[in-house]
């Protein structure tokens, strides 16, 4: 009956994820409760509703930990897809573009790989200003105070990306 229960719970927690609007997964944990919502449902609630909903399938304790363990590590893994689907759908469906100005340029060293030409631009809508995601620009042609094309969201300025 628990782990009837669990699996009831974990269907309904991920049916409110997948309605957050996306410009929730975006904002900072200063602005909004959501991405802490978000964060720790998906990893520490989920794990522990599989451990409950699948204690009684499987008699093996520590198969089942480790199974609730990966299942944390993989809904990280899909939600970065379904966030990265979501933004580009928003994008391509409703995407305005506008100037923006290359407000940070620099260089980030990745671990094992070469680094890499990191570049943020400032945008506006409607008298606000907004900033867009990390962009890598293999190229190094942005430099900073460069004017780009940015392509933002109508429902959701904050949602936007450097239009390459």
């Amino acid at each position: 009956m628990i782990g009837f229960f669990c699996a009831t719970l974990l269907a309904v927690l991920w049916s409110v994820i997948l309605q957050i609007p996306l410009a929730y997964f975006q904002a900072s944990l200063l602005d909004s409760v959501w991405p802490i919502f978000i964060y720790v449902s998906l990893f520490i609630l989920q794990p522990i509703l599989i451990y409950c909903a699948s204690k009684q399938l499987l008699k093996q304790v520590k198969s089942l930990f480790l199974i609730a363990i990966c299942s944390a590590l993989l809904t990280g893994l899909s939600l970065q897809y379904y966030k990265m689907a979501k933004i580009d759908y928003l994008l391509g469906s409703q995407g305005i573009l506008t100037t923006g100005v290359i407000e940070k340029a620099q260089t980030h060293a990745q671990r094992m790989r070469s680094t890499e030409w990191q570049v943020r631009a400032l945008y506006q809508v409607a008298q606000e200003e907004f900033i867009t995601p990390v962009f890598i620009d293999n190229t190094r042609d942005l430099q900073l105070g460069d004017t780009v094309q940015v392509i933002y969201s109508r429902s959701y300025p904050a949602v936007s990306r450097i239009s390459n």
